[in-house]
């Protein structure tokens, strides 16, 4: 069916237009593999491509895409993928009657696809829920080279504690892989985009409890004139407790802040199909 916020491109004697579906989920995965949060990479892929970080937004949030086959091309290199990949086949137009039913058409999921929806659904939930993610980010092999040359002191946790833990949330992408057959593709396609922009990176933070603590120390050091170890000392007295408990509190608070966000925007995607 043909957008009318898409530019059509005649390639071959056929018509296309930009598979903005298509683009989100490439896109997702390539920033979490790159180790990327969305908005960065959505800064490096406009600079890459020389247009506005406000326009691969755009094209994100399915408000328009491309306009020039010139940056489909370079968007698809930058996402090493083909370019045809990002394009749709528009040539047959919908009839009057086929537009009608995809305006109005609402999927309604069967006791199977329901069964199916709600195991991705509480997967997903119990590992947004886990403590052990949030933890995990302290102890990425970046952190550790960053504690290491900052001289920072850090003990990871016992192998056991990690055991069973699934830190990137893999599982879940195999789980939505086994239920591809029951679940409506739309669905299924929204949960995966899910999963490649939040679960696959969720231990990622802008700043770690460590980082959060040796930042507090630093500026402490550069207020009173005191050197890191007179610092520490100070908090083993009980000194500057209070001042470091509530730093960390403001952590723990924007953590939990994001667990919400998460878990709204995991309920956004699935209720219009209950």
């Amino acid at each position: 069916m043909i957008s009318k916020n898409l530019k059509v491109f005649e390639i071959n004697g056929r018509s296309y237009q930009f598979n903005i579906d298509e683009f989100r989920l490439e896109f997702a995965r390539k920033a979490a593999k790159n180790n990327c949060r969305i908005g960065e990479y959505e800064q490096m892929l406009a600079d890459s491509i020389f247009v506005s970080k406000d326009s691969v937004h755009n094209w994100r949030q399915k408000l328009n895409g491309p306009g020039d086959m010139d940056k489909i091309k370079k968007t698809a290199e930058f996402l090493g993928c083909d370019m045809m990949s990002l394009m749709t086949d528009v040539t047959e137009e919908n009839t009057d009657e086929e537009k009608e039913m995809n305006n109005t058409e609402k999927i309604t999921l069967n006791d199977r696809q329901r069964d199916a929806v709600k195991r991705v659904y509480l997967a997903m939930l119990d590992f947004i829920n886990d403590p052990r993610w949030q933890e995990w980010g302290d102890y990425t092999p970046e952190k550790i080279k960053q504690y290491e040359e900052n001289g920072i002191e850090y003990e990871i946790p016992d192998e056991t504690y990690w055991a069973d833990f699934d830190w990137s949330g893999s599982n879940i992408l195999d789980l939505l892989e086994k239920e591809f057959i029951d679940i409506p593709f739309e669905l299924w396609n929204e949960l995966t985009l899910y999963y490649w922009e939040n679960i696959s990176g969720l231990y990622r933070w802008e700043k770690t409890y460590k980082e959060v603590r040796l930042d507090w120390i630093k500026a402490k050091c550069e207020e009173g004139g005191m050197s890191p170890e007179e610092i520490e000392m100070e908090i083993q007295l009980n000194s500057y407790a209070d001042d470091l408990e509530y730093e960390l509190y403001q952590r723990s608070e924007f953590v939990n802040d994001v667990i919400r966000a998460h878990k709204d925007s995991l309920r956004k995607v699935i209720l219009p199909y209950l």
